[in-house]
């Protein structure tokens, strides 16, 4: 058995806009990215394979998350068409509002 106070050294090449990137978001959740990495690779571990699905093709991503919305309940229903609309139109302001 390991001793597991012991750490191995890995060494990654990174943009330096990415890791800048990656610094402010770790900073950001009060963390620093050493341990970001360390958390990823102990999903990876407890996943047995990546904690996403990596795709080309976002459609099939997105259509899978939806239908796990919708399994999981996690739906909004509409008692008229222009109720469905409103809430289309307040979605397109509010994504809008955030770019």
């Amino acid at each position: 058995m390991r001793n597991s106070s012991r750490k191995d050294h890995i060494t990654i090449r990174i943009d330096p806009n990415q890791r800048e990137q990656l610094n402010k978001i770790a900073e950001d959740m009060g963390t620093d990215l050493p341990t970001m990495i360390t958390m990823f690779f102990t999903k990876v571990i407890q996943e047995n394979g990546l904690p996403f699905k990596p795709a080309n093709d976002t459609t099939e991503t997105e259509l899978d998350e939806a239908l796990d919305d919708v399994k999981a309940g996690r739906v909004t229903t509409f008692t008229s068409q222009d109720d469905l609309f409103k809430h289309i139109h307040q979605l397109e302001n509010t994504q809008n509002e955030l770019m």
